[in-house]
């Protein structure tokens, strides 16, 4: 792991005098970071958070923007790591036993809702337990969520890249489009993930899909300032 580290630093050093250039494919971090910590604006983060954590169904696909987006200059940002409770739920979900799960994906969801895999699993969990109005609430936050990053850009260059806040949010939008990938690359601060093609039936008129690109500059960012104050201490 502290290998993987040192090589994502040496990466991040490479561009760290383009990475503040905050324009990333369609979203815009510069506004975001503004708007998000301006206490006087509708975005304010903690006021869209709050709305979002209770499942509140005026939000708007710009408020859902601030909110997916804004996470990464909350304090709380924190792509790498996972605390105990979700690494308790994940145990949980693994071994299907959904009841015992739930009660520690929500203290996730508490914590920090725009985590989209426990978003996920949580969606699983009520379904699996009968509890299907409850998990069509986080079936609406989820797919919200996904949509925002589908808003971001196409996918289908270095420029035009799907922006993802975690690594892990990538292989929700795999997982939505019914896809798999058979090799994964970094490329600037570009994952490039080759899809396999022979399990693909795309519909008529279509073609494969043979690529995808994530922008994941900001967890690589993060990343870089995590090294920077731990070689300090």
């Amino acid at each position: 792991m502290e290998r993987i580290k040192f090589l994502l630093v040496i990466l991040i050093i490479l561009f760290t005098q383009q990475a503040f250039a905050q324009k990333v494919s369609n979203v815009d971090f510069d506004d975001i970071k503004a708007k998000t910590h301006d206490s006087t604006s509708v975005y304010y983060y903690p006021f869209l958070l709050k709305r979002f954590q209770i499942f509140d169904t005026t939000l708007t696909s710009i408020d859902l923007n601030y909110i997916y987006y804004g996470n990464v200059f909350d304090p709380t940002y924190n792509p790498y790591n996972e605390s105990k409770d979700e690494e308790k739920f994940k145990e949980f979900v693994k071994a299907k036993k959904y009841v015992e799960a739930i009660p520690f994906g929500i203290s996730v969801f508490n914590e920090n809702p725009v985590n989209m895999k426990v978003l996920h699993d949580l969606i699983v969990c009520y379904d699996k337990t009968g509890n299907q109005s409850i998990a069509q609430k986080y079936a609406n936050r989820y797919f919200s969520l996904l949509d925002v990053i589908y808003r971001s850009g196409n996918g289908m260059g270095l420029n035009t890249a799907y922006v993802v806040i975690k690594v892990p949010d990538e292989y929700e939008i795999l997982g939505d489009m019914g896809l798999q990938i058979t090799k994964q690359t970094l490329v600037q601060d570009v994952d490039v993930l080759t899809i396999n093609t022979k399990l693909q039936t795309p519909a008529k008129g279509e073609k494969k899909v043979k690529e995808l690109h994530f922008n994941v500059r900001m967890p690589l960012l993060h990343l870089h300032q995590q090294f920077k104050t731990e070689s300090k201490q």
